[in-house]
């Protein structure tokens, strides 16, 4: 009875470790951990610019903070990322831009990463001043639109297990 007693207890303190580790880890907004092993615990947008500032014709970089879960699922890729331009509620009049796909492919390890992206390509960019220059009547003296640029990627592992994250970040075009 003693040693069936034993037994129980340590099945039952097995259960309530590996339970412990599920669930509860946050991660940065819109990511998954769950099938990838890696915990993306934040991304944020810098600029590719002058000083820092978000060029948005040419690049900037996503810094990306992770972690395995449980076990090593490095190196990770940053294999696409869908870029959505979203008009701030203040300036409606703004010009609508086209998504974009864009294909990284940087590489993630454990700790903190660097990936340069294109946030706006020339095309969008030109497009842009095009449709500025039609719609406001004190071009090119307008004050500048905003913008939420969002950034939703996808990922893979070492395995061949996908997840994605997202990020978005303010920009003013003018």
């Amino acid at each position: 009875m003693n040693k069936y007693y034993k037994v129980v207890c340590l099945i039952l303190l097995g259960f309530i470790i590996i339970l412990s580790g599920c669930g509860g880890l946050e991660g940065a907004p819109g990511s998954d951990s769950d099938k990838t092993g890696i915990l993306i615990q934040s991304v944020r947008v810098t600029g590719g610019g002058a000083g820092g500032e978000i060029d948005v014709a040419i690049n900037a970089t996503l810094i990306i903070q992770a972690a395995p879960v449980a076990f090593d699922p490095f190196p990770a890729s940053v294999e696409e990322c869908t870029i959505t331009y979203l008009k701030g509620n203040e300036n409606p009049d703004a010009p609508i831009i086209e998504n974009m796909t864009i294909y990284p492919n940087c590489t993630i390890q454990n700790g903190i990463n660097d990936c340069n992206v294109e946030m706006m390509d020339i095309q969008r960019n030109r497009k842009w001043w095009s449709d500025a220059e039609f719609h406001f009547p004190d071009f090119p003296t307008f004050s500048p639109r905003h913008y939420v640029v969002r950034f939703q990627c996808g990922y893979v592992n070492a395995y061949g297990d996908s997840g994605s994250f997202k990020v978005e970040d303010d920009i003013w075009l003018g």
